[in-house]
């Protein structure tokens, strides 16, 4: 079993991945938003993806947004296409954590906006296996 992790963006998308045990996340790649429905597709067919998590931008008072409308959107679109139902994550903070760390690390910020959106994606998916793996 493999979980693709998505953290949409209006120009990029973000793409992490776990292993095989579900227990670690790894960024896996961006690719550009107009792309993204094939290129998940393919990762899907290629990895044997057996599940889907979409990042949900939460605003800091609780409320959906209409970002986190456009990623509802991008969850369904996927669906549709692929006939695998995603799960929908609080993906709150994470691009500021992600571009935080990174910052610290002293990446180049023309790195840093290439690895932004899968090192968010990569967070989202570890926090859910995280959180997974200690209710068992």
């Amino acid at each position: 079993m493999k979980i693709l992790c998505i953290d949409y963006g209006s120009k990029n998308v973000g793409i992490a991945i776990s292993d095989d045990d579900c227990s670690i996340a790894f960024p896996l790649e961006t690719v550009a938003c107009k792309n993204a429905i094939e290129r998940i597709v393919e990762l899907i067919q290629e990895k044997k993806i057996t599940q889907l998590l979409v990042g949900l931008p939460v605003n800091m008072e609780g409320g959906l947004g209409k970002k986190a409308r456009e990623s509802h959107e991008f969850g369904k679109k996927l669906e549709r296409t692929t006939g695998i139902i995603p799960e929908y994550i609080d993906e709150t903070l994470t691009t500021f954590d992600a571009e935080h760390e990174m910052k610290e690390h002293h990446v180049k910020r023309s790195k840093r906006k290439e690895l932004i959106d899968q090192l968010a994606a990569q967070r989202m998916l570890q926090e859910f296996l995280d959180n997974r793996n200690s209710k068992r």
